[in-house]
């Protein structure tokens, strides 16, 4: 197969009875993203499935998708897990270590059983602090203790990161290679294909329907400028820091502005 496709990776955040924070999505509008996936022909593909295809194995076509889950929520394993398993559907969870089995996210032993259902568990890091912002040796533990962690409760190395909060850099892409992630999924909205870096994958942040309907319609002139948008912040996080950005962001938007 050539170059093309190229492959949108979706990324949600909590799917719960009630939104409460900009990242979350409803259960009943998730079980509707569905629907629309499988009426448009979609399938789900794994990270996996998708790196086996740059390395000319496997097929991957332009009705191919990649949905990932951030946090290693409860509702994960609550809502995402038993619909996404009935329609015989596979996604990639990204779970923070050192969170699993607090309140509000998702037990080792719910891991396990989707883990052994097929779906791809990866790290999210262990304490969910921006990458970036940490010394040599605290990224250094950070991405290897996560990935120890959550290999040694599965019984299988996990090779897969998705950069906590979407703070990704030239280092922390070093440091990922350097503790053994195949793969880094990053926040950065855009797609990806036979050519992109493993270690800088993109994603398309889904917070409604409109951005699933412009995904599987191809209209990519909606995620271009969502990108540009995007860009703004970067610059804006850059100028202020990480530490002065997220607190003026939390002081604004308050609870709407996420739980980790």
């Amino acid at each position: 197969m050539g170059v093309l496709p190229f492959l949108p990776f979706l990324v949600y955040h909590d799917v719960v009875a009630t939104p409460v924070s900009l990242y979350d999505i409803s259960e009943a509008d998730f079980e509707s993203h569905l629907d629309l996936i499988e009426r448009g022909g979609w399938s789900t593909v794994s990270v996996r499935a998708f790196l086996d295809w740059r390395s000319g194995e496997g097929t991957i076509s332009d009705r191919h998708l990649v949905l990932t889950f951030d946090d290693g929520y409860a509702g994960h394993g609550e809502n995402v897990f038993p619909l996404m398993a009935g329609r015989g559907m596979t996604a990639t969870f990204f779970v923070i270590a050192g969170l699993v089995g607090k309140k509000g996210y998702l037990s080792w032993d719910q891991i396990i059983e989707m883990d052994k259902a097929g779906m791809e568990i990866g790290s999210h890091g262990l304490s969910h602090r921006p990458l970036p912002a940490m010394s040599g040796a605290d990224l250094r533990r950070e991405l290897r203790m996560s990935r120890s962690i959550i290999s040694g409760r599965l019984g299988h190395p996990v090779d897969l990161l998705s950069v906590p909060r979407g703070y990704y850099s030239r280092r922390v892409r070093e440091y990922a290679a350097g503790a053994g992630y195949r793969a880094v999924c990053t926040s950065r909205i855009s797609y990806n294909n036979r050519f992109s870096d493993p270690l800088n994958l993109c994603r398309i942040w889904v917070r409604g329907r409109g951005d699933i309907e412009a995904v599987l319609e191809g209209r990519r002139s909606r995620i271009v400028l969502r990108r540009f948008v995007q860009m703004g912040r970067e610059l804006a996080k850059a100028s202020l820091g990480y530490s002065l950005y997220n607190g003026l962001r939390r002081k604004l938007l308050g609870d709407r502005a996420g739980k980790a």
